[in-house]
């Protein structure tokens, strides 16, 4: 029993986000509303020596009632009394081909980090698409193409009872407009780009970044390249998420301001691409000179960020007034 569910691999997704990706590619439907409610930002500094990554407040945003409502997919998370009820419940959604999201600890992960596996009890997420004599078939976009093979020992042990289904559904919404006004509304919002010049400032004043970095097994797993990685994520898929309005959005008058408003969304995931490449090379950058020059550097990007963010707001409040 055997679903052709192909791994996909989102851009600064969480793995539960790409077994929605996965899932909705599978079922042949779009996805891209899910993650277009991610654009908040704030950046509150105490002290200066707070860690710069502690004093970022943002996050990777999933949007279930968008998914349910627009998309036509329920997600429903069942919390169970033992692993072997989720194994019933795999066994009956595999039947109608649908695959199921079941919570597997890294700690019983075999494929995943290999820091955690047999060592640190984490919340990890898998699509189980599959099951043979011995496994279940697992996909795991956050760790590879390939199909992984879960055994039901490492289920059972590593399973805590919850799980998540997916059901096709009527959708709610049925106005696109209603849903572009709620998307730019949440923009306007909750988007302090005032706050970005804060963090820019705070990067600025630093002679290197590595203690931002200290005490994680990878630096990618820290709170300042994970604040830096969620405004990448959030502006990415707020720029797909207009694109795809722009494509069922049948009215001229709005054509010319839906251009503009994509391409300043384009520039802004561009730019905060930009800034995530500098984070890399400058945490492997071990000169202390050029170590300097590249924190100059990404704080002048992030100004120039700010300065888009200004500019994409704008353009927001006056798409809102055309919509309304």
């Amino acid at each position: 029993m055997y679903l052709p569910i192909q791994p996909v691999r989102g851009i600064s997704t969480d793995c539960f986000q790409d077994l929605i990706i996965s899932t909705m590619i599978y079922l042949g439907l779009p996805y891209q509303l899910t993650f277009s409610e991610s654009m908040g930002f704030n950046f509150v500094q105490h002290d200066r020596n707070d860690l710069i990554g502690k004093c970022i407040v943002n996050n990777k945003y999933t949007s279930l009632d968008l998914l349910r409502g627009f998309h036509g997919v329920l997600l429903s998370k069942s919390t169970l009394q033992s692993s072997k009820e989720v194994y019933d419940n795999i066994l009956n959604e595999l039947r109608q081909d649908m695959p199921v999201i079941i919570y597997l600890s890294s700690y019983w992960n075999p494929w995943g980090n290999p820091h955690a596996y047999q060592t640190i009890d984490s919340a990890h997420f898998c699509l189980v698409s599959g099951i043979d004599k011995d496994h279940l078939m697992c996909v795991d976009p956050t760790f590879g193409k390939e199909m992984k093979s879960l055994p039901f020992k490492n289920f059972f042990e590593g399973n805590n009872g919850v799980c998540f289904t997916f059901k096709r559904v009527e959708p709610e919404i049925k106005n696109t407009k209603d849903v572009f006004l709620r998307v730019i509304n949440n923009v306007i919002s909750n988007n302090n780009y005032l706050a970005l010049y804060d963090l820019a400032n705070a990067i600025e004043s630093q002679e290197t970044l590595r203690h931002e970095f200290e005490g994680f097994h990878d630096f990618w797993a820290s709170d300042f390249f994970q604040g830096i990685d969620t405004l990448l994520f959030s502006r990415l898929y707020f720029r797909k998420a207009i694109e795809f309005l722009s494509q069922i959005i049948d009215d001229d008058s709005l054509s010319v301001k839906m251009t503009q408003l994509i391409s300043c969304a384009e520039q802004l995931s561009n730019g905060w691409e930009i800034v995530q490449k500098m984070i890399i090379r400058d945490y492997l950058d071990f000169e202390l000179v050029r170590h300097n020059r590249s924190i100059r550097k990404m704080s002048n990007a992030i100004k120039k960020n700010a300065e888009l963010e200004e500019q994409l707001v704008n353009e927001l409040i006056e798409m809102k007034r055309l919509l309304i």
